[in-house]
């Protein structure tokens, strides 16, 4: 009896080193962000461009549609004075106020889209200000830093993508298709940056730079390798495969390559992880 007793409690004891085990495991694996865990999937996705949501310039959150929305519109004419019906773009701009008013964001991101397709306008809430002279589509601009075209596409194609992507958004609300068009241009070497409304060509075919604290390469990958790997995992956001892009970003953390999406970064690490223990730590 005294054996059985003591083999329960061997098998309890397992069970239980187990389950701890695994739990270290996933808060290892999930230390890939930097972000909270109750955010880092959204805020991941939403950083690197994927819609999980209606949350952009073309959009309107919760508090846009309480602060922000009283008085006129003014034209904002330093960067184009081209001849526009005024009286119709600001009919259109009250319509969308009084849908902001209401919550609905649908018709706010429709007459958005509207007025650039129309009226090549562009609106900025937050000035309360509205731009002509976008008349590609979109108003993506071409980053200056970008690195020489790779791909056997003109600009006037990728003009035509990124039209096409923004319309699939902001009209018919297919992010499934814009998220297509994003990630056929990411294999094209063709970053799309949401945040700052800009577009440019890599090189390392991902857009994460080595970061100058980098430790000495101790794994086995070479340079493409690495490349190769971070393309695959931007690839599967811009898809919105997450259980891929955790995975290679836990087979990346067990080679010490540790990604900062915050910083768009990566860096070999020594101790596995890129946490500093703070300053006014108690001792140990």
């Amino acid at each position: 009896r005294d054996r059985s007793i003591t083999k329960l409690f061997l098998v309890k004891h397992a069970i239980i080193m187990k389950l701890l085990n695994l739990s270290l495991s996933l808060t290892v694996c999930s230390s890939f962000f930097t972000m909270p865990p109750n955010r880092q999937r959204n805020d991941a996705l939403h950083f690197i461009g994927i819609n999980v949501g209606i949350r952009n310039q073309y959009s309107t959150t919760r508090r846009d549609s309480e602060n922000n929305i009283d008085g006129i519109h003014l034209r904002d004419t330093s960067h184009d004075n081209s001849n526009v019906d005024e009286n119709a773009v600001l009919e259109l701009l009250n319509e969308r106020d009084e849908a902001k008013r209401n919550q609905n964001f649908h018709r706010v991101n429709s007459i958005t889209y509207k007025l650039l397709k129309c009226y090549s306008v562009i609106v900025n809430d937050t000035t309360r200000t509205w731009r002509t002279g976008f008349t590609k589509g979109h108003d993506y601009i071409k980053s200056a830093d970008s690195d020489p075209n790779m791909s056997n596409l003109s600009e006037e194609e990728i003009d035509d993508l990124l039209a096409r992507r923004m319309r699939a958004k902001y009209r018919f609300y297919d992010f499934k298709v814009s998220n297509k068009i994003t990630c056929d241009l990411l294999k094209l070497s063709i970053i799309v940056d949401d945040r700052l409304r800009s577009w440019r060509f890599f090189s390392n075919g991902h857009g994460y730079a080595k970061s100058a604290d980098s430790d000495p390469n101790a794994s086995n990958l070479s340079q493409k390798e690495i490349d190769d790997l971070l393309s695959l995992r931007l690839c599967a956001f811009y898809e919105t495969n997450i259980s891929v892009a955790n995975k290679l970003t836990c087979v990346l953390l067990k080679l010490s390559v540790v990604v900062n999406d915050e910083l768009r970064e990566w860096k070999f690490s020594s101790k596995g992880h890129d946490y500093k223990q703070s300053a006014d730590s108690d001792p140990n």
